[in-house]
């Protein structure tokens, strides 16, 4: 089975999650966030799962302490490519969810993976923390996705991604 890293990346409520359950409705997705590890030490500091500016900064900020410490995430997500490209995650399509920049160039990079950056006009302009605020600013997406229109134009486009991982 022929397998594929995608990294999606793009403002709040642009349509991350979204596409990636379009995509799934056609081929299997395994996807994951860089953050999540950071969501849970946030929860037992007492994150409730919001998503206001003050929540995004509070994980960027997490985010920002633990990453020079040990890599911990992005040696997570490594293990976890390890893992999707070992087969022991049986699904055809990864989709890895990042901001950061540097980051983004790594996992093109080491996973040989294909940036996608979705752009939605009414999206969420987050700017209380760096890495929502500059995910625009990063010059290698392999792609752009204007997600400007209905539900089915976005499928449409879900659809074109699974022919292209099939060829």
């Amino acid at each position: 089975m022929t397998k594929t890293i995608f990294i999606t990346t793009g403002m709040g409520t642009s349509g991350k999650d979204t596409l990636a359950t379009l995509i799934n409705r056609y081929m299997p997705v395994y996807k994951c966030s860089i953050i999540n590890p950071i969501k849970e030490v946030a929860k037992t500091l007492g994150w409730k799962g919001d998503k206001t500016e003050k929540d995004r900064k509070f994980l960027s900020d997490l985010k920002d302490i633990v990453t020079p410490y040990n890599d911990f995430l992005f040696k997570k997500i490594e293990s976890l490519v390890e893992s999707f490209k070992g087969d022991v995650i049986e699904k055809p399509i990864m989709i890895i969810d990042l901001r950061d920049a540097g980051e983004i160039e790594r996992a093109k990079r080491e996973f040989n993976a294909t940036a996608i950056f979705i752009e939605r006009p009414n999206s969420v302009k987050i700017t209380g923390n760096h890495a929502d605020k500059n995910v625009k600013e990063y010059g290698g997406y392999d792609c752009t996705i204007e997600n400007n229109g209905s539900l089915d134009d976005l499928e449409w486009v879900a659809q074109n991604i699974v022919s292209c991982v099939l060829q």
